[in-house]
């Protein structure tokens, strides 16, 4: 089917700053999260179960997009890494480091991922979380 051109999506919040954090279905939802992290943080994505119960009539194949957007200081390490959460598998890395000034760098400052949902049955929730670009 043909998605549509226009999406209306809530707006997004800034992400916490400090320690760990596990990434809301909520969050997620809104396409967009950012964080300025003062250091290296881990993040872990939803559990299957809430992925699933946080997406209206959720069925097997359905897929969200978001992106993370690191805006801690360019050219530090200051790294998010995204893991999934139980029930998930990551494909890919989930690494978001921070926007490199120089040209050839590799670095860009944010990440694009997929959550595809694998299987929705109750207590059985599966999803592969995808690294798009």
């Amino acid at each position: 089917t043909k998605p549509p051109l226009v999406v209306n999506m809530p707006a997004h919040t800034a992400g916490v700053t400090a320690g760990a954090h596990t990434v809301t279905i909520a969050e997620i939802l809104t396409g967009v999260l950012t964080s300025d992290p003062t250091a290296d943080r881990a993040w872990t994505a939803p559990t299957a179960a809430l992925a699933v119960a946080g997406v209206t009539d959720c069925k097997v194949g359905d897929c969200v997009d978001f992106t993370i957007i690191n805006i801690g200081t360019a050219n530090a390490d200051e790294i998010i890494t995204l893991s999934a959460g139980t029930g998930g598998t990551l494909i890919g890395s989930g690494a978001v480091c921070t926007a490199n000034a120089v040209n050839d760098a590799m670095s860009t400052g944010s990440g694009l991922f997929r959550v595809r949902f694998t299987s929705v049955t109750s207590g059985a929730e599966t999803y592969d979380l995808f690294r798009i670009a």
